[in-house]
């Protein structure tokens, strides 16, 4: 930065296109960036996601991996950033010592980018949604983008220890943010319809995909029926009063349960996937039906 633009920083107000264009583009401040945008209430959605790509990029990236699936992945995710020099190196088993000490590089194995990430995307999140202007935080692609990541560190463990059943933490992260439960369902449902029915060509990303849906509902029927005041606070999840947690509830509730038959039905289709798993998540969603039909009777 030249004398100048450190004059102008430190005695001027700058208008917030100059202050967009001269520092925080300039030097890669991508969440400074969003911020801007947010502030000036700037609906660029192509912009908006080119700068979320780059903030998860930028916790990830550079980056090491022993698989060439997570290399593709990554490499795809990076594509349409405003990352151009930092890549990802596949490299052999025997290689993973070296570099070590280099902690600006990542290993994806190990997971240690998740904390980072997660803590990135919950304090911008809170500062971005839920104020009237949520377009500046486009929950759907980013929980897409997560629960990616998710997959391709599941996809890294022996087939007995991969599990869909536990709760994922992507979901978790837009859950402390505070989505309510609607939008969350909405992005989730998005998701798995963004691929057409019949296309049963991964079968473990759409039991991945229901598995969540199902753990959403479940979560969604406990909030419903829990003593919690306006805004309170449990287990680091922010949501609503349970009236309104309710409330919502019931307003989806007929929604959801022709949307419930499609799932079951989608569960009965797969072929691959452990059979327990499968059924643990066809019985989750049958308990589900179960209640918001004694919720709308009541």
């Amino acid at each position: 930065m030249d004398e100048k633009n450190i004059d102008d920083l430190s005695y001027s107000l700058l208008n917030s296109s100059d202050l967009f264009n001269q520092f925080t583009a300039r030097f890669d401040l991508y969440d400074i960036c969003l911020l801007i945008l947010h502030s000036c209430r700037h609906n660029d959605a192509a912009k908006i996601t080119t700068l979320w790509r780059s903030i998860i990029c930028k916790e990830i990236l550079p980056c090491r991996t022993q698989s060439s699936d997570v290399e593709d992945f990554l490499n795809a995710l990076q594509l349409g950033s405003l990352f151009g020099t930092e890549s990802v190196t596949l490299i052999e088993r025997d290689d993973m010592s070296e570099g070590v000490e280099d902690k600006s590089v990542n290993y994806f194995e190990n997971s240690e980018w998740v904390t980072s990430l997660k803590n990135r995307i919950i304090s911008l999140g809170k500062e971005l949604y839920g104020n009237g202007f949520d377009c500046s935080f486009p929950h759907t692609f980013i929980i897409e983008c997560m629960e990616g990541l998710h997959r391709q560190q599941d996809s890294l463990l022996v087939s007995d220890k991969r599990s869909c059943l536990i709760p994922s933490w992507p979901l978790q992260t837009v859950m402390e943010i505070g989505i309510p439960f609607p939008a969350i369902f909405d992005a989730y449902n998005s998701i798995l319809e963004k691929n057409p029915v019949t296309d049963l060509s991964n079968p473990m990303t759409r039991l991945y995909q229901l598995a969540s849906l199902s753990e959403i509902l479940k979560l969604w029927l406990s909030h419903a029926d829990s003593p919690m005041t306006s805004n309170s606070i449990t287990n680091g999840i922010c949501q609503n009063s349970s009236s309104n947690v309710r409330s919502q509830l019931l307003q989806f509730s007929k929604q959801l349960l022709s949307t419930l038959d499609l799932y079951k039905n989608l569960l009965e289709s797969l072929v691959g996937p452990n059979h327990n798993d499968i059924m643990t998540v066809h019985s989750s969603f049958s308990e589900v039906e179960e209640v918001l039909k004694r919720m709308i009777t009541n």
